[in-house]
């Protein structure tokens, strides 16, 4: 197989996976927001998981094809990537990133806990069903107390003029398009892994984490003060935290052991210095400094440089 138009492949369907994802979550915000849904339950949950999706589907189509290290990369990628490189890079493009309001230090925290489980999830290169269903339940947990926690509803005039059969359309267009592109995805990126003599994990990890977070960066890349800024920094939180529940999804789908796990320790010693230094920024300020954006950033160089040397 050729390397160099596989990767083309590869870029142009995490671009649709992406574009596919962007349409629903455009659609489930229209819709959420004509309902008068609260801004910063919109950005946690709903925000969060439909930004989540293309790693939710990657996640499923990798587990029914026998390839979960694929996924497993993917997840963990991804948690990193949006707890350094996009948080970071947001904190220092808006001078800093506060945690405050319905999603104080202790909300912070306890996000930062449910992530930690999928380093205890993972560590013994074993994945069983029990896991998966602790997982799963951590989360669903953790949203029915900020559900419980926050006002649902708020009174807003600012709703879109879009009728909502049109958003439901454009969400079901979106959906299709995400398993279309979710499935291809996945036999694209275990064809260049077999191109490059390389396991899937690592593809998962270095392409498919950081491919699969495009969400995320557009929101980043978009977000202000105000509203769409409450709607960043819950999506951000909220994504990497959702990635425990689709890591939960994929163990109920296939249990298994993980082939070339030495593969994913360093991704993991990383991803678990990050939850460190950064539980120590919120509880020192509530706030994600642009000096701490900036250390952030080099936690994420530090985790590239290492993957490419121990792997390439």
């Amino acid at each position: 197989m050729d390397i160099l138009p596989t990767i083309g492949s590869l870029l142009v369907l995490i671009f649709l996976l992406v574009k596919s994802a962007d349409l629903i979550e455009s659609s489930f915000v229209g819709i959420s927001r004509r309902l008068g849904v609260n801004t910063f339950l919109i950005g946690f949950v709903i925000l969060a998981m439909t930004s989540s999706l293309p790693e939710t589907f990657v996640a499923i189509n990798a587990a029914s094809s026998g390839y979960s290290g694929l996924s497993v990369g993917n997840i963990v990628g991804a948690t990193i990537i949006l707890l350094t490189l996009v948080i970071g890079i947001s904190a220092i493009k808006n001078k800093s990133l506060p945690f405050k309001g319905m999603y104080s230090t202790k909300e912070v925290l306890f996000s930062l806990a449910i992530i930690y489980a999928q380093i205890l999830v993972l560590i013994d290169g074993r994945m069983d069903w029990m896991e998966g269903i602790f997982l799963l339940a951590l989360y669903s947990g953790f949203v029915v107390y900020i559900i419980a926690k926050s006002k649902v509803w708020e009174i807003t005039n600012n709703h879109s003029n879009r009728k909502l059969s049109t958003l439901l359309i454009k969400s079901i267009l979106g959906i299709a398009g995400l398993i279309l592109s979710a499935n291809l995805t996945v036999s694209t990126a275990l064809g260049l892994a077999e191109a490059l003599n390389t396991p899937p994990l690592i593809i998962g990890l270095l392409v498919l984490g950081i491919g699969t977070n495009l969400p995320e960066i557009v929101i980043m890349l978009r977000s202000k003060n105000g509203d769409m800024g409450k709607l960043a920094a819950g999506n951000f939180i909220g994504s990497a935290t959702f990635n425990s529940a689709v890591l939960g999804l994929l163990i109920l789908i296939r249990p298994t052991t993980l082939v070339n796990f030495t593969s994913l320790i360093p991704a993991l010693i990383l991803l678990s210095i990050t939850i460190f230094m950064f539980s120590l920024m919120v509880i020192n300020d509530r706030t994600i400094t642009r000096k701490e954006g900036y250390i952030l950033l080099f936690i994420y160089a530090v985790y590239i440089t290492s993957e490419l040397i121990l792997n390439f």
